[in-house]
């Protein structure tokens, strides 16, 4: 569903492995990965060299306050969102909607709040990293799909929703998300 060419936006791109993938036989795609953690930046960027990856490039920066750049074909948030507060997930939309071209698609990958069980497997799971292993020291956020597309909505979007988690034990939704104004 990426556009198999045009400017595309990895915000929370941990170690870039989505990006290679999508960048594997697609010259025509310019993939900008944006982390937080330098290391993961770092660790991307090494890889991207040794495999010849030369359509991807890295920053590091907190997807809330990094510029977003100006006309771009496709924004990814791959499960990063429920990591943020609600008024930062809207801040993080509201930028996505600023940089879409007018047909830009905006994929939004995020932990569901049904079925119940995996729910709270995923919330447990999460939790557990934060604290324990002090990976991401936010709180942990997740939300149902009718407050998604509310936010999703209110920034100038409409979404489709697909339920992304048969034989997943995790709850697994993604919206695409195509802007209604120009």
């Amino acid at each position: 569903m990426v556009p198999a060419r045009g400017r595309i936006l990895d915000l929370g791109c941990g170690a870039g492995l989505f990006f290679f993938l999508l960048s594997h036989n697609a010259p025509e795609r310019s993939i900008i990965s944006v982390d937080c953690r330098l290391e993961r930046i770092r660790a991307a960027g090494r890889a991207a060299e040794t495999g010849g990856f030369k359509n991807i490039s890295f920053a590091h920066g907190d997807i809330v306050s990094f510029p977003y750049p100006d006309s771009t074909d496709c924004i990814v948030l791959i499960d990063v969102l429920y990591q943020l507060s609600s008024q930062d997930k809207a801040e993080v939309i509201r930028k996505c909607s600023a940089s879409l071209r007018k047909d830009g698609v905006l994929f939004v990958k995020e932990t569901g709040t049904s079925p119940a069980w995996k729910f709270l497997w995923c919330y447990f799971q999460e939790t557990v990293i934060s604290r324990l292993l002090r990976v991401n020291l936010r709180r942990v956020e997740p939300l149902g799909a009718e407050v998604w597309l509310d936010i999703i909505g209110k920034e100038g979007f409409s979404a489709e929703i697909k339920k992304i988690d048969k034989g997943y034990s995790y709850p697994h939704v993604l919206f695409i998300c195509r802007k209604t104004d120009a």
